[in-house]
């Protein structure tokens, strides 16, 4: 009997882990694209990173995107800064913005193609356009204005060598590899577009790498693409811890086990 009951629970467990999630991603894309996309006349080469750990709602700051993308809006909720926040997927936190101040957000891994999809956003073709926030469930396009988007994964490239991140953006964009800031893209209302900005950073061979990128709304639709060159090897949005052998020759990662 001791099995069934295991069994059961399991069960259970695994239902109700579906039915808080508003949309978990079916899986049915890869975390990283593997072919060219076209969409909107634009063109994104593979190897964009189509899944990440993303605010869900974002971060309502009431001011426009250039101001925000100049704004630490993390500090409140995670003393180390958002350039070294490192949450897990169901994880959640208190809003510091000021239209949405102590609303409950959380921290959801994403696929974008499998909302696209599962026609979760407004537009299905992304990431062709770039449109990755417009979800239904925020009433989509033109619904909500001057806000923050955070996106969190970690990368793991083979070599140990330079690597080009390129990043199209609606409307402001910060991209912070390893704590740094390698991309700055202030402005306050742009449309997207492939590729609109790069930054260049050395990373270490095999090992998993920090990405944190921050987008600004001020109106309209919002969105981001992010490749990169060499592509990864590898993306996960578990969170990673890093160790070091005593001899300091030997880097092991592993993904931290959490419970919610």
């Amino acid at each position: 009997m001791k099995w069934i009951f295991v069994l059961t629970f399991s069960l259970f467990l695994f239902t109700a882990q579906v039915w808080a999630d508003e949309h978990p991603p079916s899986g049915d894309n890869p975390p990283i694209t593997e072919e060219d996309l076209t969409g909107d006349g634009q063109l994104v080469r593979a190897g964009a990173i189509v899944e990440w750990l993303v605010l869900d709602p974002p971060i309502k700051t009431g001011t426009g995107s250039d101001v925000a993308a100049n704004t630490d809006s993390l500090i409140d909720a995670y003393p180390e800064g958002e350039s070294e926040v490192r949450p897990a997927d169901g994880d959640t936190f208190e809003s510091p913005g000021p239209t949405n101040k102590g609303d409950t957000i959380t921290w959801r891994r994403v696929n974008f193609l499998d909302l696209g999809a599962d026609g979760i956003t407004d537009n299905g073709a992304w990431p062709a356009s770039g449109n990755c926030f417009d979800w239904k469930e925020w009433g989509a396009r033109d619904s909500i204005n001057n806000f923050v988007e955070y996106a969190i994964a970690w990368a793991i490239w083979e070599s140990d060598d330079d690597v080009s991140f390129f990043l199209g953006v609606d409307d402001a964009g910060v991209l912070y590899v390893d704590g740094e800031k390698v991309i700055n893209a202030p402005n306050a209302s742009q449309n997207w577009g492939a590729d609109q900005h790069s930054g260049t950073t050395k990373v270490p061979a095999n090992e998993w790498v920090h990405l944190v990128l921050k987008i600004g709304e001020n109106t309209g639709e919002c969105g981001f693409t992010l490749r990169s060159d060499p592509i990864a090897a590898d993306i996960t949005t578990d969170t990673v811890l890093k160790a070091v052998t005593p001899q300091s020759k030997l880097a092991t990662t592993w993904a931290q086990i959490k419970s919610h």
